[in-house]
């Protein structure tokens, strides 16, 4: 008896700390699988493309990859893409986003929304501002040319903010799988439109990725992971307490 009275205080520090990792299990794997892991990409891909002028050689590589490819048909489709991937898609949507949230006063989720939106565009434009990468000039091409930097590319960063916004919306629901894969899929157009048009290295589109979720997961995990979103404040609007 005296043994095991002896090794209690030893356990109990123990017993709490699993007992937090427990109850604290879901933050802190999205704080390493959407923070640390997504950051941690960004930041080696910012040390590679750093000071250079040009691609990094793989980057090169599949831009010409995907140059042989092209077609009056993908031209069209690209152009199409490409327009819907920041202010004639993903920017009027979060509008209306926002605005259907404002009339369901759903408070939480409209900061949340109008949070990574918002920061996605002030930290694109920050990082382009102070990476500078030039945009690649491997061929002529009809799209009209860009005058700012390539890097994070601010397609990918917003189609992935859009993406991860619509998830975060649907998360609870039956259609979350449906919209995940559609939305994936909007994603993955966005971005392949971007090198099909040559106005990105690969490396830019992956940044802006990595970026994104990085960002939309911090902004998830500061102001919905503590308690669930049917918890809104709205359900109550009054603010009335139901206890007596």
């Amino acid at each position: 008896m005296s043994d095991s009275n002896s090794l209690k205080p030893l356990l109990l520090p123990h017993s709490g700390v699993r007992r937090w990792l427990l109850s604290e299990s879901t933050r802190l794997q999205l704080a390493v699988w959407g923070v640390a892991l997504p950051l941690l990409i960004v930041s080696l891909l910012t040390a590679l493309v750093w000071g250079r002028d040009g691609g990094i050689g793989w980057d090169e590589l599949i831009l010409l990859a995907i140059h042989k490819t092209l077609q009056p048909s993908l031209d069209t489709l690209a152009a199409v893409l490409s327009e819907l991937g920041v202010y004639r898609g993903v920017f009027p949507a979060v509008i209306a986003i926002a605005v259907g949230l404002l009339a369901a006063r759903r408070w939480r989720l409209l900061i949340y929304v109008l949070t990574v939106a918002v920061g996605e565009m002030l930290i694109n434009r920050t990082a382009k501002i102070l990476i500078h990468r030039p945009r690649p000039h491997l061929w002529e091409t009809p799209y009209p040319q860009h005058t700012d930097f390539a890097f994070p590319s601010g397609h990918a960063m917003a189609s992935m903010t859009f993406a991860v916004i619509v998830i975060v919306l649907t998360w609870r629901s039956r259609w979350n799988w449906v919209v995940t894969g559609l939305s994936s899929l909007f994603v993955a157009g966005v971005s392949w439109s971007r090198l099909y048009l040559g106005v990105h290295y690969p490396s830019d589109i992956l940044a802006g990725w990595f970026a994104a979720i990085a960002w939309a997961t911090v902004v998830n995990l500061a102001l919905l992971s503590q308690q669930p979103v049917e918890d809104d404040d709205t359900q109550n609007p009054s603010g009335a307490s139901n206890s007596t």
